[in-house]
C-alpha cells in the first residue's frame, strides 16, 4: 500500500495499493480501506470502512486501486 504522503493536512491524500489475481480463473475482489484512530479522545469503533471498490481480474492480471480521501474522511466528531 502506498500513501500520498505521512502528514495529514487539509489536502486530500490518496491510498493506492496493487492487486493481482494469483488464482486459477478469473475472479472479482472488492477492494476495501478501514481507518481508526489509535490515539482520539474521542470513542471510535476498531474500524470504519471509508471506501472500496470492486474489481474483476482475469488470470495473472494486476490492477491499482485508488482511494481520494479527504480532510473530513479522516476528522471525529464529538
Amino acid at each position: 500500500m502506498q500513501v500520498s504522503k505521512k502528514k495529514l493536512g487539509k489536502e486530500d491524500i490518496q491510498v493506492s495499493v496493487n492487486i493481482t489475481n494469483t488464482g486459477k480463473r478469473r475472479g472479482k475482489e472488492v477492494v476495501q480501506f478501514y481507518i481508526n484512530d489509535k490515539i482520539s479522545t474521542v470513542t471510535t469503533p476498531v474500524m470504519v470502512l471509508k471506501r472500496f471498490e470492486k474489481i474483476d481480474l482475469n488470470l495473472g492480471e494486476s490492477k491499482r486501486v485508488s482511494f481520494n480521501l479527504s480532510y473530513k474522511d479522516l476528522s471525529l466528531w464529538s
